[in-house]
């Protein structure tokens, strides 16, 4: 009876005190944080957390991070960060992965580890570790999973420069990697010099048109690693940042034809291009390559009116919705959403040129109004995680504003 009555006393007393003296009893921790216990420091500076104008898909907390298991092998190039909290560092790779346009997946059974894979197939899987031996240390570790070495190389360095930047410095480096790409290959060299006529130095036009016919023969293999094979040959000789512009454009101008110059035949890499984008089923690399090829195509063709046909002209014509349809997927492919974003830009402005002497128009009233408002969604989600799709999607829209 007597245990009864001294809590009725208890809460009496607790009932008289005043609002704000209640608060803080409320309010009193219990315990230390586990941050403390664990041996990291609290680090409430939120100087870059407001910066991004996004906001951070991938995130981890200091006292959520891991030691390495006593089996796990860290990568030989990991680095160690001390002056950084882990929320920073994770606001720092999502930045980096937005501009250099890779996309970027994890999942909340390993917070710790985000996986990113390149436009040009390099994947690499990045973790956040708990230093043992530096205090507040925290180590970033990025494993090369597929793709070219040297690719893979060259986005850990650059991945690890940002990482390792100071806060001002970073800042700056973000501005001013905001209007650029390290994957645009619309070349400028091309609109403002004259291409010397490819017809004049003959010594190579035999060497490029049996490389296409090499190409092609690939192209029609089984095997999917030889398609890509024969798919990545003709993107290197049809892109004129990896050859002469003259050498580019003579190989845009037989596959943009479709006629073989020497036997007087219809060029098969034309068709084989053009199934590989309108086929659905095919596989989605063997579509991402064609896609990029035909807009190196594309980019040639927008500049050179003499060479449009009208046949040729209707033929292309049958790509456009499913270009369209691949940027609408940016969300599930957003690789192929970039590229196709590219192509159908440069198809619109080879139709633009070619409608000038056709006085017609490319689209109706009611199909810009479609295509503005699937630019706009393309736009919301490059400003957000791809700076390469918003600025296509941005150079689309002010194409189709003309």
């Amino acid at each position: 009876m007597s245990e009864i009555t001294n809590r009725h006393d208890t809460l009496a007393k607790a009932c008289r005190l005043p609002c704000n003296q209640k608060t803080l009893i409320a309010m009193k921790p219990k315990s230390t944080p586990t941050i403390l216990e664990k041996g990291l420091p609290l680090k409430t500076d939120k100087s870059e957390m407001l910066a991004p104008p996004h906001a951070w898909p991938w995130r981890i907390e200091n006292n959520l991070l891991e030691v390495t298991p006593c089996i796990y092998q860290l990568e030989r190039t990991h680095i160690v960060i001390a002056d950084l909290s882990a929320p920073v560092i994770c606001g720092r790779v999502c930045e980096f992965a937005r501009v250099h346009s890779l996309d970027a997946k994890w999942s909340q059974a390993e917070p710790n580890k985000l996986h990113c894979s390149s436009p040009e197939q390099v994947e690499l899987v990045i973790r956040v570790w708990r230093s043992e031996k530096v205090v507040g240390g925290i180590i970033v570790e990025a494993k090369r999973w597929k793709g070219d070495c040297y690719d893979a190389h060259k986005l850990k360095y650059l991945l690890f420069k940002s990482l390792q930047l100071k806060k001002q410095k970073f800042q700056e480096a973000r501005r001013s990697n905001t209007d650029r790409s390290i994957n645009d290959y619309t070349n400028t060299n091309v609109s403002n010099k004259k291409v010397q006529n490819p017809t004049v130095n003959l010594s190579w036009i035999t060497d490029v048109t049996q490389t296409i016919e090499a190409a092609t023969k690939l192209m029609c293999s089984r095997s999917t690693e030889d398609i890509v094979s024969g798919l990545k040959l003709m993107d290197f000789l049809t892109d004129p940042t990896h050859v002469k512009p003259g050498i580019s454009l003579f190989a845009s101008n037989l596959i943009w034809k479709g006629i073989d110059p020497r036997k007087r035949t219809k060029l098969r890499a034309t068709d084989i291009l053009r199934n590989y984008v309108l086929d659905s089923s095919c596989n989605t690399i063997v579509h991402f390559w064609a896609v990029r090829t035909l807009g190196n195509v594309f980019l040639h063709m927008c500049k050179k009116e003499d060479l449009f046909q009208k046949q040729a002209m209707e033929e292309w014509n049958q790509m456009i919705p499913i270009l369209i349809d691949d940027m609408i997927n940016v969300k599930g492919n957003p690789h192929t959403a970039c590229y196709a974003i590219r192509c159908l830009r440069r198809l619109i402005m080879a139709k633009l040129a070619f409608n000038e002497k056709e006085k017609g128009k490319v689209f109706s009233d009611e199909e810009k109004r479609r295509l503005r408002v699937n630019i706009g969604k393309v736009v919301a989600y490059g400003k957000e995680l791809n700076a390469n799709i918003e600025q296509e999607a941005m150079k689309l829209l002010s194409t189709l504003l003309k």
